[in-house]
């Protein structure tokens, strides 16, 4: 489980979550909000480069390229999926 109050930036390629905060400096902030990562908005971090750029974000079937300095400004939660019952 990861802690409470961990980045994008934070995670590994492969990561399924959801935005729950967005913060940092208004020039990212800002574009983050109007390409529509908003908390709440699901998202599947698809990629993530050894030198940490660019993160492949996909949510609402788009795939986006973050800076790490954008990816650093969204707080997330990890989906916990349940397995299902045989």
């Amino acid at each position: 489980m990861m802690p409470m109050g961990s980045t994008l930036a934070d995670q590994k390629s492969g990561f399924r979550g959801q935005v729950t905060k967005v913060s940092g400096e208004s020039v990212w902030v800002n574009r983050l909000e109007e390409i529509g990562l908003i908390p709440g908005q699901r998202i599947v971090l698809l990629s993530k480069l050894s030198l940490g750029e660019p993160y492949i974000v996909e949510y609402r079937n788009i795939s986006v390229a973050l800076r790490r300095e954008e990816a650093a400004c969204l707080t997330v939660q990890e989906q916990i999926v349940e397995k299902e019952k045989n």
